[in-house]
């Protein structure tokens, strides 16, 4: 069973293989591929769990691809990618051609993994729906 921590632990220091970048852009290279088991192995076990695989595949069949937005070095930054989308496809907030996304990061069993996404909107971070 995985173990789930919001941070490393303090003592010892835990050695991630990946960081959160290389995670994400693990993710963004599988939607682009359309390998969708690569991109739902950097969901950490609980998020997994929450929703079925094969709605969320539904909805990521319909991204064309993915990009880290210019960030400026801003640290709050690092976990946004902008999908683009496949033409015609309109997403639950109205969004055509390209929408972002934030991804939160957590530690399972010494790897980041996603933890929860949601739609980045002007207004704040929203739900997304997975079917």
């Amino acid at each position: 069973m995985a173990t789930t921590t919001q941070t490393p632990s303090p003592t010892p220091t835990p050695v991630l293989s990946r960081s959160i970048r290389q995670v994400l852009t693990s993710f963004c290279d599988a939607i682009t591929s359309r390998d969708y088991q690569t991109a739902w192995n950097q969901y950490d076990l609980s998020l997994q769990q929450q929703h079925s695989q094969a709605k969320v595949i539904a909805l990521w069949r319909h991204f064309t691809g993915c990009h880290f937005p210019n960030q400026d070095g801003d640290p709050s930054a690092w976990t946004l990618l902008t999908m683009s989308m496949e033409d015609g496809y309109v997403d639950q907030y109205g969004f055509v051609d390209q929408a972002s996304y934030r991804f939160t990061m957590i530690v399972e069993d010494d790897a980041w993994k996603v933890a929860k996404v949601c739609h980045l909107i002007a207004e704040g971070c929203y739900e997304i729906s997975w079917g």
